[in-house]
């Protein structure tokens, strides 16, 4: 039997599916299939990755682009580095209102002493 699909494309969807997944059976029951087994035809290179299994790929978070070209989606991995990005800027924000508070409770801290002085 003649081979329609690419062992490279195979050797991509099997790393994309453990990277989103753990595993094809995980994979599989996230996209409503039967079984992990499914994917093996198109791991093995033997079947060529159709229209179907792509839109499901796409929609479960596979980087498609990656398994059938081997480029990496680059909006996606901007994505990634803007969300780590955001989320260092918001640790720093959070520890800078931190210091703020602290900063205002100590002055409130003050001035109630000082309107207890004031008023004796």
């Amino acid at each position: 039997m003649k081979n329609l699909g690419d062992i490279q494309v195979g050797a991509r969807l099997n790393e994309e599916i453990t990277r989103v997944f753990g595993s094809k059976t995980a994979a599989a029951d996230a996209m409503g299939i039967a079984q992990g087994s499914y994917f093996s035809p198109y791991i093995t290179g033997r079947n060529k990755i159709g229209g179907i299994l792509q839109q499901r790929l796409l929609k479960s978070g596979i980087d498609l682009q990656y398994v059938l070209e081997g480029v990496r989606d680059q909006m996606r991995q901007s994505a990634q580095g803007d969300v780590v990005e955001c989320s260092i800027e918001l640790q720093r924000l959070k520890r800078r209102m931190d210091m703020i508070t602290d900063e205002l409770k100590d002055m409130a801290k003050v001035m109630d002493k000082l309107s207890r002085r004031n008023s004796l």
